[in-house]
């Protein structure tokens, strides 16, 4: 079984780039895996426009469902277990299993030769990671932090300040964690180069999963978890990248956003004249 475990901030373009991948024959997205119970909980709606509780494919998972404990301090020693092949802590190897379990489960009901995992938390690819029965395929995707920025404060109304140091944080441990586990088929990919050519960035990642098939004849049936509130796909050829903050954001906070968001930044290219 192979799994593309996406990575990212929040408002990093994974909801889109899940469903570009989607358009591939064999291929199906999952969304946030890891919010299932809490979604479920609140009373959300899987992507077909059921309760996730009544849906086919989630709601019999519900209840085997384990989520990992979390914490960045987890998170490095299960990194350093997974990178020295050692075991998992043992809740987050519960969680790994339930894991392991509830996707094979799915297999059988809807069989895929890839499935996209949309958590973007890297506690999620530690738990692929850990199971020998899956192919994890971590593609750390990132965008401008200023273009971040700004589509939260639209969103969400999250501060400036909350989303650079956000964005800093969780860019920097996947980096870490990519140096810590070389040995997985990492791709990193900016938004912004993926809104520029999406079916050259779509196919790249789709063979390192060992997937070289065509798009699909019709839509498949949308069984995704979580995602931006009333986001529409409407094609690949549609895609375009977002980035009038360049107009509308003043030179002072961008340069400010880009301190915030320290070395992460300037590793993958984000300065005053990009």
């Amino acid at each position: 079984m192979h799994v593309v475990c996406l990575i990212g901030t929040s408002r990093c373009g994974s909801t889109v780039l899940q469903a570009a991948l989607a358009q591939f024959q064999d291929v199906t997205a999952l969304g946030e895996v890891k919010r299932l119970s809490t979604l479920a909980a609140r009373g959300a709606l899987c992507g077909c426009g059921a309760k996730i509780e009544d849906c086919e494919i989630w709601g019999p998972q519900i209840a085997g469902f384990v989520a990992p404990k979390g914490g960045r301090l987890r998170m490095l020693g299960n990194a350093l277990a997974v990178a020295a092949g050692a075991p998992l802590f043992p809740a987050e190897a519960r969680a790994a299993q339930s894991l392991s379990r509830m996707l094979h489960a799915i297999d059988r009901s809807k069989p895929s030769r890839v499935f996209i995992d949309s958590s973007k938390d890297p506690d999620q690819l530690l738990l692929y990671a850990n199971r020998p029965d899956i192919t994890v395929i971590p593609v750390h995707i990132v965008r401008d932090p200023r273009g971040v920025v700004q589509s939260a404060g639209r969103r969400t109304g999250t501060s400036a300040d909350v989303m650079a140091r956000h964005w800093h944080r969780l860019n920097g441990a996947t980096l870490m964690l990519r140096k810590m586990m070389p040995r997985l088929p990492w791709q990193s990919i900016r938004y912004e180069d993926f809104c520029a050519d999406p079916m050259a960035v779509c196919r790249t990642i789709l063979r390192a999963a060992g997937h070289d098939g065509p798009l699909r004849d019709h839509p498949a049936i949308d069984h995704t978890l979580g995602g931006s509130p009333g986001f529409s796909f409407a094609g690949i050829d549609t895609i375009r990248v977002e980035n009038n903050w360049r107009e509308t954001m003043p030179a002072q906070m961008q340069t400010t956003i880009l301190r915030q968001s320290g070395w992460p930044a300037r590793h993958f290219g984000y300065r005053m004249e990009s």
